[in-house]
């Protein structure tokens, strides 16, 4: 749902831009002349390709499977294929995370340490490169939305009318 969200928002922004209309009264050209989204609809693929159609197209199919309690029923998988939570991979209170496992599973394994994953560390290391103001992330299967607004001079974020 998250990547369908997104996506959603994207085409809205786009197609109020080059019909040089507004969304809840922020004329969209106006306001992408003064700031800049950016968008990452999906951090972990592989968790959600194996999420909707279970584990047939991997090459780790029966360790997926033990990994999930020895469930063919992925609907309730939330780790990339090799069975880490990438939303326990950051460093924000690592080591005192809740409902830890001690080895690969379908939800709570954390890792070894922080960003031991390229998924993780690339989106940490993109976060690092820019001088956000504003922030969403949208956690579908966690059912949270985790944000940060702050006006922009000249500029209100409108993420809100789009949710």
């Amino acid at each position: 749902m998250t990547s369908n969200l997104v996506m959603y928002q994207i085409d809205q922004y786009s197609q109020a831009f080059i019909n040089q209309s507004s969304i809840d009264g922020y004329n969209i050209q106006d306001l992408l002349s003064k700031v800049s989204i950016y968008y990452v609809p999906m951090v972990n693929p592989d968790g959600v390709t194996l999420n909707q159609l279970g584990a047939g197209g991997f090459s780790n199919k029966n360790e997926l499977i033990k990994m999930n309690n020895g469930s063919s029923d992925f609907s309730a998988w939330k780790a990339n294929a090799r069975g880490l939570n990438l939303n326990r991979q950051y460093p924000s209170g690592w080591r005192t995370i809740n409902n830890n496992v001690r080895s690969p599973s379908y939800a709570f394994y954390k890792g070894v340490r922080p960003f031991s994953k390229s998924e993780t560390k690339a989106l940490y290391d993109f976060t690092l490169s820019h001088d956000f103001k504003t922030y969403v992330a949208y956690h579908s299967s966690g059912e949270i939305y985790i944000g940060r607004i702050t006006l922009v001079q000249n500029a209100t974020p409108i993420v809100k009318s789009l949710i």
